[in-house]
């Protein structure tokens, strides 16, 4: 069973939403174009988002945490061997 960083960022909007936190789950693949140009492209869609409903106030960007050199990308929970990943938060 293998999870994705979309399936995360759905976990993430259902989070909010059971706290009445409405949000907004850019799926867009940033990574199409290559690793190098994943910021760049998940920064336009963060623009085009703030263009069409106003200002957020919160950005969170979900990232898998795997393109560290000498790192594992996985980390051991409770004997299931688990994705690391990487919250970016902005205001």
């Amino acid at each position: 069973y293998t999870l994705t960083v979309k399936q995360a960022g759905d976990s993430l909007q259902n989070a909010l939403a059971r706290y009445g936190i409405d949000s907004d789950h850019d799926t867009d693949n940033n990574e199409a174009s290559g690793y190098n140009q994943a910021y760049v492209l998940s920064l336009a869609s963060m623009e085009k988002y703030t263009q069409e409903n106003g200002e957020y106030a919160m950005y969170i960007d979900v990232h898998r945490d795997a393109y560290a050199k000498n790192s594992v990308p996985t980390v051991n929970i409770d004997g299931e061997e688990t994705a690391k990943v990487m919250l970016v938060f902005g205001g």
